[in-house]
């Protein structure tokens, strides 16, 4: 497996990584650091360093954090975070691509918004989002929100599977104002997932609307993934709004896996 990790040389990208590499413990990774000048710079102690000798040095501070003879490749480029993005994707054949998100959310708004969003919805590749407090574990109860107004594939649903600790999910798809049970497109979007998260662990769960903050499973527990697919696109906005317009800092909020075919 190939994982993009993305970094702006901050503590929430590095927390973000962290995540990741607990998450993939003991499965066969290859794992590559990028920093792109679309990322945002942290001046050291107010000086500009050259990004090769900026890059060097954070990945000296990952020495505590990969286990011994994980394969680590650094990347440092001029090019576009998104350009850069897709190049590794052709070069590596990446499989999931990691990024931070800052715990406070006028930072996820002014700062992290703009790359954040384009990396979800321009990146044809799994997306996972990790907010600066989430919690490091190996996820349980997984939310899956979703109101079929528009199509899913099977092959998007089944990234779920992609992740290490999946047979180990509890999977609640949150049917968030349904269309009609029977109509078309909500039918055929059932058994896209009835089919895509076979083997799994899930179950169906009527939600009269999504409110992230609020957000618990069925036993009035906290959800440890809230994973969507980019192409639901209506889901895709409401999460991100209310994201963006908490009024609170995103202490321990779930990281987002958004999910693309």
């Amino acid at each position: 497996m190939n994982v993009l990790l993305l970094t702006d040389f901050s503590s929430g990208a590095r927390h973000a990584h962290k995540y990741a590499l607990n998450l993939f413990a003991g499965t066969k990774v290859n794992y590559f650091l990028l920093h792109s000048d679309d990322s945002a710079e942290s001046p050291i102690e107010g000086m500009k360093l050259d990004k090769d000798e900026q890059l060097a040095n954070e990945v000296k501070t990952y020495n505590d954090l990969f286990p011994e003879h994980t394969e680590l490749t650094t990347i440092n480029t001029s090019r576009s975070l998104i350009d850069a993005i897709r190049h590794m994707m052709k070069a590596q054949t990446i499989d999931l691509v990691v990024m931070g998100a800052s715990g406070n959310s006028k930072q996820f708004t002014q700062e992290l918004g703009n790359n954040t969003t384009s990396t979800a919805t321009k990146i044809k590749c799994p997306v996972l989002i990790v907010f600066q407090e989430s919690t490091i574990k190996n996820p349980l109860n997984v939310a899956f929100p979703v109101d079929y107004t528009d199509k899913l594939q099977v092959k998007c649903v089944e990234r779920l599977k992609a992740l290490p600790t999946s047979h180990k999910f509890v999977i609640e798809v949150l049917e968030i104002n349904p269309q009609s049970p029977a109509s078309s497109l909500t039918k055929n979007s059932k058994n896209i997932l009835d089919k895509g998260l076979e083997q799994l662990n899930f179950i169906y769960k009527k939600d009269i609307d999504l409110n992230i903050k609020e957000l618990e499973t069925s036993n009035k527990k906290e959800f440890d993934l809230i994973s969507f697919a980019a192409k639901n696109l209506s889901v895709y906005n409401k999460v991100f709004s209310q994201l963006k317009n908490m009024d609170k800092p995103l202490t321990k909020q779930p990281p987002l896996y958004i999910l693309h075919a």
